[in-house]
């Protein structure tokens, strides 16, 4: 009898401590779902952040572009102006000599 006794409570033992392991684990179970959730918060910040800079960026482009043509449009306007002062003061030299 008092085999079959140390037996139940080696077997009582052993249960105790797979419940106390198995509530262990689910414990830590639950700080790695927290964890997960709170990186998953993180990424989608990130996501939605990376999607306004890639916005920002397009818009920067287009007005790039714009600032580029009309840098070039005031070279030929200067240009043009330039020829045109020169050619009038050859003129002016031609018929004063």
């Amino acid at each position: 009898m008092t085999q079959a006794s140390e037996r139940l409570e080696g077997a009582s033992e052993r249960l105790l401590e797979s419940r106390k392991m198995a509530r262990e684990t689910e414990l830590i179970g639950e700080d790695i779902m927290q964890d997960l959730r709170q990186q998953r918060e993180t990424l989608l910040h990130a996501r939605d952040g990376l999607r306004e800079v890639d916005e920002n960026l397009g818009e920067s482009k287009k007005i790039v572009r714009s600032m580029a043509r009309r840098i070039a449009q005031n070279k030929r306007v200067m240009y043009i102006i330039a020829s045109a002062v020169g050619i009038l003061l050859m003129i002016i030299l031609f018929y004063k000599l």
